[in-house]
């Protein structure tokens, strides 16, 4: 029962983004390789009723601009309890490329060597509404994998320099409670 839900559920979708997106369906921002993009599916993302037990699904899309011949690695999370993800990649005609089934927390779809340069879509589904976070890379280009690990490496020991920073500063203002003398 569970797999044909997840039939219809990966038909019905594919249907309505083969038809096209409304306007409230497009993310604000581009993904760029290497980098992480966070997004948020809220209750004025579309939705999408399928199978027979009628689930939702909230999505969003947004563009990444690929040349022609070049491949794309996506990976999707979703925070929270009991959330799914699905991924689908569109080429510039609106053409569904690929996607993958709904699985849990965490998506990933590889496509290798897109035919035309052009904007294409990364549509992100989830069956609740909540934060996401999306991360695209050139499976094939190792040196720019290198420079996006660099710069998130400096990106975490500044995020660490100031959790450091604020925890010995909590530590000094926390000394001076408990040195004093504790009333009874």
């Amino acid at each position: 029962m569970f797999q044909i839900g997840r039939v219809f559920l990966i038909v019905a979708i594919g249907m309505v983004l083969a038809l096209g997106l409304p306007p409230a369906f497009a993310q604000t921002g581009v993904l760029k390789f290497g980098e992480k993009f966070d997004g948020e599916l809220s209750v004025r993302s579309p939705v999408v009723h399928v199978g027979p037990t009628a689930i939702r699904f909230y999505g969003a899309a947004i563009p990444v601009s690929l040349k022609a011949g070049q491949s794309i690695s996506i990976s999707a999370t979703v925070i929270g309890n009991s959330r799914q993800v699905a991924l689908w990649l569109r080429d510039p005609t609106g053409a569904n490329l690929a996607n993958t089934d709904a699985t849990v927390k965490t998506g990933q779809l590889t496509f290798e060597e897109v035919n035309v340069t052009g904007k294409y879509m990364v549509v992100v589904g989830s069956n609740l509404v909540g934060p996401f976070t999306l991360r695209v890379t050139d499976p094939s280009n190792a040196d720019g994998d290198i420079k996006s690990l660099e710069s998130r490496i400096e990106q975490l020991e500044k995020e660490l320099a100031g959790a450091r920073a604020k925890l010995k500063a909590l530590k000094e203002n926390s000394r001076g409670k408990l040195n004093s003398p504790i009333e009874k």
